[in-house]
């Protein structure tokens, strides 16, 4: 006889796998589209956190048998949002010690899983939890499909606000932009450029120097924005009955 999961699925995993895809989406683009790092790069950089990551569940699943498995939660969401938190600090001059520290951090995210699928199954019966585990990772999976979406949506909207703004901002600061104009002149001049030419490079330096610095203040706000959803994670999860 089938078993019957309906409304036995909880929403917190996908509201998880919602929250670890788009904080990973996030992470990656940070690395590759502000940081300007290779594919290659990026990776290197995330492999130790992920590798933490995978030797964390084993060995908390077993802990979670011993000791109160909501303290493992709150610990791992914690971790995560301060992580988040921390990339939100970050800029283009960021070193590349702080980045690797921040990624390790990040790997307090294997605190997670264990426990959340214990509590989430623990209530079944043995004939139900089949059904169930796989049930929920089929969510958690179209849930993080949707996370990266809105991850993607939430950086594209935002970066084009504040280089709207910025732009604004600029136009009314006339004095500043004059400046920078000349100064950037004065540096393509002793280059050896002149005329149309030195024109279109100001205007491509200028334009690249806004585009940049509006990805870096989305980006700082799309991090708070997970950051605030992981430490509202660890709240809830003092709440969680089991």
């Amino acid at each position: 006889m089938a078993a019957d999961l309906s409304g036995r699925r909880p929403r917190r995993l996908d509201l998880l796998g919602l929250a670890n895809f788009s904080s990973n989406l996030l992470v990656v683009l940070f690395l590759e589209d502000l940081l300007e790092y290779t594919a290659l790069q990026a990776a290197i950089f995330m492999l130790p956190g992920v590798i933490l990551s995978g030797m964390f569940s084993p060995l908390v699943g077993k802990l979670c048998d011993q000791l109160n498995p909501r303290v493992f939660l709150v610990l791992g969401f914690l971790l995560s949002a301060v992580a988040m938190y921390w990339l939100a600090t970050m800029g283009r001059q960021t070193e590349v010690a702080s980045v690797v520290w921040v990624l390790i951090v990040r790997s307090g995210l294997g605190f997670v899983f264990p426990p959340l699928l214990l509590l989430g199954l623990g209530t079944l019966a043995r004939e139900e939890i089949g059904a169930a585990s796989g049930l929920l990772n089929i969510t958690r999976q179209i849930a993080g499909m949707g996370g990266i979406a809105l991850a993607g949506l939430l950086l594209e909207r935002l970066q084009y606000v504040h280089h709207l703004t910025g732009s604004e901002h600029l136009a009314l600061s006339g004095g500043g932009v004059e400046a920078t104009q000349r100064a950037l002149e004065g540096v393509l001049q002793r280059g050896g450029d002149v005329g149309g030419l030195l024109q279109t490079k100001v205007q491509t330096a200028l334009s690249r120097y806004m585009t940049l610095e509006s990805l870096g203040i989305a980006f700082q706000d799309c991090f708070i924005v997970v950051a605030l959803i992981f430490a509202a994670a660890a709240v809830v999860s003092l709440c969680i009955p089991g």
